[in-house]
């Protein structure tokens, strides 16, 4: 009696991983096979769909489009979502997050236009960006 094959062995487990949101990359992996194999696979049941790969490329063009997502907490940061952290880091006290904002800008204000800089303080930073404009090495020579 043969073996069976890679594909007999972990074409449902890669199905099965697209279908729960992963990648095709990330599924192969999960299945301990390299993500070449599982696109050769679907290559080759896409140039001959009576191969022994039989439905498998069209199952999982179904499992893409039908899949779960990841949650909201999952997904990557957007680029506001990512302003956001940074100020509350830098207002916590993070060195790190208020040179990533004072690096966005000459003027760190400027790094959230929607606020109007013209507001409160007429134009002029805030007491507390004054604090950090000499706390945070600009370069250069004394």
């Amino acid at each position: 009696m043969s073996r069976p094959s890679l594909f007999e062995q972990h074409s449902e487990a890669v199905l099965a991983a697209i279908k729960d949101g992963a990648s095709i990359p990330d599924a192969a992996r999960g299945a301990d096979i390299g993500a070449p194999t599982v696109s050769g696979w679907l290559s080759r049941d896409r140039k001959e769909p009576t191969s022994k790969y039989g439905s498998f490329a069209a199952r999982v063009d179904t499992a893409l489009t039908e899949r779960k997502l990841p949650a909201k907490s999952d997904q990557p940061a957007d680029r506001d979502e990512l302003l956001l952290l940074a100020s509350r880091a830098s207002r916590a006290g993070n060195v790190q997050a208020m040179t990533l904002l004072s690096s966005r800008s000459e003027r760190p204000e400027a790094a959230f236009p929607a606020i109007d800089p013209g507001g409160v303080s007429g134009g002029n930073p805030s007491p507390t960006l004054r604090s950090l404009d000499g706390a945070v090495p600009r370069g250069g020579s004394d």
